[in-house]
């Protein structure tokens, strides 16, 4: 899967057929995954909520705002 369609009202729906080691993550850091293997499903949707990424390029932190 490279893409999908998103909107408030239609979330993308998504099932894995990986039999291990399958794992979604965002924001290109694969550190901070989900396991995903397979006969798992994920409902991929539009937050009510908006988040900021700030990163601190001296020290390589990642802040999650609110």
């Amino acid at each position: 899967m490279s893409f999908g369609v998103i909107t408030k009202d239609k979330p993308l729906l998504l099932t894995s057929h990986m039999s291990d080691n399958g794992v979604i993550f965002s924001d290109g850091i694969e550190a901070y995954y989900f396991q995903f293997n397979s006969g798992t499903t994920a409902t991929i949707r539009v937050s009510n909520q908006k988040a900021h990424i700030l990163i601190n390029s001296i020290h390589y932190r990642i802040i999650i705002k609110y």
